[in-house]
């Protein structure tokens, strides 16, 4: 199942990329995301530590010169050391009906790295608009046909 949402989710998102010239978040975050769409709070921490990176990156980047691969290179990175680093701390917050551990609500390691490297690339408001507008079509086409 999770295989057949990634690979519509490569597709669409070539797709929408050529079509519109706007790219999605990247080509396999909007079928990340398609899969937990069911789960807002994991796709707004998602955002907000790929928005905390592109920010990280932007501070380092006035002090080092990071351009092309490495600066996607440190993208991933800082989302694999993000992620061990929530993890490792353990934050944690409680809602009404349960306790929420911040680490259990990214999406994966380098989903982050991946949109905060489009981030930089394109601004802010077109790669998010795109990725929740792809995401959602994706998901519909899942829920209908497969």
């Amino acid at each position: 199942m999770y295989n057949n949402i990634i690979i519509l989710g490569i597709v669409l998102s070539i797709f929408f990329s050529e079509l519109t010239g706007i790219s999605p978040g990247g080509v396999i975050v909007p079928a990340y995301f398609a899969i937990y769409l069911d789960n807002p709070k994991k796709i707004l921490v998602t955002i907000l530590v790929s928005i905390f990176i592109y920010f990280i990156v932007k501070l380092i980047s006035n002090f080092a010169i990071i351009y092309g691969k490495r600066k996607f290179a440190l993208c991933m990175l800082l989302g694999f050391v993000l992620r061990y680093i929530l993890k490792s701390l353990n934050i944690f917050f409680i809602s009404e009906y349960d306790i929420y551990f911040f680490n259990d609500t990214i999406i994966g390691s380098i989903i982050p790295g991946i949109l905060a490297n489009d981030i930089d690339k394109n601004g802010l408001i077109y790669p998010l608009s795109s990725l929740v507008i792809l995401s959602i079509f994706i998901k519909s086409i899942v829920e209908i046909f497969i």
